[in-house]
């Protein structure tokens, strides 16, 4: 397990990080959504005092269930994810079936329409997986946050905004 890779290099986890891996789903967000994040605390009973450990700003460090149970490395966590009853044979079927692509860290995944996703600004396109449990899909969004008649940038301020798709337009 790494903390984040860049340049395909992978970086460990920050040093002195101590804590607690758990298995967490958003509540207003479907099951497929789940993820293994690390809580930083020094001990399972501060488990509720302690914070995320974070891979960005505003963006808890995780590892996604799709990439769990689509990953060869991962499967004694599978394993244990649905012998715990965390994650049931049928998602464990349908994530299998789904039709993803192999590097799903190079993505924005949404659950949801409506799910908030942090956006870098500084980059020319994103791409956005929508993912449900029987359909994904690729969108990429190119040149949206750049001026290209001027071909000049106008946006400043925060770098990596928090963002919504507004489906009531």
């Amino acid at each position: 397990m790494w903390y984040k890779r860049s340049q395909h290099l992978y970086e460990p986890f920050p040093s002195g990080s101590r804590g607690v891996f758990y298995y967490h789903t958003e509540p207003s967000l479907p099951p497929i959504s789940g993820a293994l994040r690390f809580r930083l605390c020094n001990t399972i009973r501060e488990f509720e005092m302690g914070t995320d450990l974070q891979s960005g700003p505003g963006q808890p460090w995780q590892t996604l269930l799709c990439r769990i149970i689509r990953t060869q490395h991962y499967q004694a966590l599978r394993h244990k994810l649905i012998e715990e009853g965390l994650v049931s044979d049928s998602l464990y079927t349908d994530i299998r079936l789904l039709d993803l692509p192999s590097r799903l860290h190079d993505r924005v995944l949404l659950f949801d329409i409506q799910q908030p996703l942090i956006l870098d600004l500084g980059r020319r396109y994103f791409d956005v997986q929508l993912v449900t449990r029987n359909y994904c899909a690729l969108s990429r969004f190119a040149n949206v946050f750049r001026d290209t008649f001027n071909a000049c940038e106008p946006y400043e301020g925060i770098p990596h905004p928090l963002c919504q798709f507004n489906s009531k337009c």
